[in-house]
């Protein structure tokens, strides 16, 4: 087990979230923490693996030239990390309490079995089993500006 260390993510939609940045390499993504990452392959037609960071509770994807273009922020396993979008801290934040800030920036609002999309952002929430628009947000997607990519 490593040490409890902070970490502060800026989600910038369609930028990317803290140090890790839409188009950088693999090889960068690896040096941008002194952490150990676990990669696996996200589905069957996966060239390159996916980096899953677990301290800092980043999973990212990247495109068949090893480029980041899908970034998944989930609850740390060690540490403390907090969460910014819009200028609002959003650690912790409910899938009600980000459906509410997020309607402030964007009209087009997709519900499905798991959370929401909000396609005009990028952005999109996952909840494995959700039952209350109370409970926290288990997984918040960032998607590359055009990108396919989904939770």
């Amino acid at each position: 087990m490593s040490t409890s260390t902070a970490h502060h993510f800026v989600v910038e939609p369609f930028e990317g979230v803290g140090p890790i940045k839409f188009g950088m390499h693999k090889n960068d993504v690896s040096h941008a923490f002194s952490y150990v990452y676990r990669s696996f392959f996200k589905g069957n037609k996966s060239k390159v693996r996916s980096d899953h960071c677990e301290n800092v509770g980043l999973i990212i994807h990247y495109d068949d030239e090893s480029r980041v273009e899908y970034i998944e922020l989930t609850k740390p396993e060690y540490g403390t990390v907090t969460v910014e979008l819009f200028g609002q801290d959003i650690t912790g934040i409910s899938v009600r309490g980000l459906v509410k800030l997020l309607g402030s920036h964007t009209t087009r609002i997709e519900k499905n079995v798991y959370g929401y999309k909000f396609p005009d952002l990028g952005l999109n929430t996952f909840n494995s089993v959700l039952q209350s628009e109370d409970e926290v947000v288990e997984c918040l997607g960032v998607g590359r500006r055009g990108g396919s990519a989904t939770a």
